[in-house]
Order: C-alpha cells, then sequence, then structure tokens
C-alpha cells in the first residue's frame, strides 16, 4: 500500500512498529462509506472514533478538524486491509493535527 507520510512512500503494515506515530491524512469524503450501520462515526468537537459493530468490530481514533481526516499509522494498520484500501484511495497529503486533537492525544487534556 502506498500512502503519503512525509512523502508517498510504500507502507507494510506487517512490519509497522506499534511506535509509528506519524500522522496520515485523507479527504473527508473517506467517511461516507461509514455513514450508516454497522458503522459509527462519534465525533466530539470533530476528535473521536470511527466503530464498526458486530462480531467483526474495529475502531479507529480520527480528527476530523482541518478540513480532513488525520490519524496515527499505528491506528490504520489495526483496522481490517480492506478497511485500509479504502482510506488509500482518499489519502491526501499529510496535516497537523487539529488543536483539540493534539491536546486530547499527545497532552491527555479532555
Amino acid at each position: 500500500m502506498e500512502l503519503f507520510v512525509i512523502s508517498k512512500e510504500k507502507i507494510n503494515f506487517d512490519d509497522l512498529p506499534k511506535t509509528d506515530v506519524r500522522t496520515v491524512s485523507f479527504d473527508k469524503s473517506v467517511l461516507k462509506r461509514y455513514e450508516k450501520d454497522p458503522f459509527q462515526i462519534k465525533l466530539d468537537h470533530d476528535v473521536g472514533v470511527l466503530e464498526k459493530t458486530g462480531t467483526d468490530s474495529w475502531s479507529l481514533q480520527i480528527d476530523a478538524g482541518n478540513d480532513c481526516v488525520t490519524t496515527f499509522l499505528n491506528k490504520l494498520a489495526l483496522i481490517p486491509e480492506e478497511e485500509r484500501k479504502h482510506f488509500e484511495k482518499h489519502n491526501i497529503l499529510p496535516r497537523e493535527l487539529s488543536p483539540k486533537a493534539s491536546d486530547r492525544w499527545t497532552k491527555g487534556i479532555p
């Protein structure tokens, strides 16, 4: 899979370190697929989680601020490959985390 992280690069999710916290960004249209069951998008001030419910459930921490969707590469590695391929189609040049996401995820501020 090829994603823009700093520049476009091949990402091997099987060998990705769990500590790889580089950000990766996507056009907001990536979320359209997840607007109905069995998916839920839970946001508080544009920061939250995308979840799939049911027996094969998963979740992805997302920042939907800054006119895009941003997450950490190590979090993206935890969702099913089919979903990562969907995200890849919407990949854009990486953006910084929104101030709210940065406060919550890196400083522990609610």
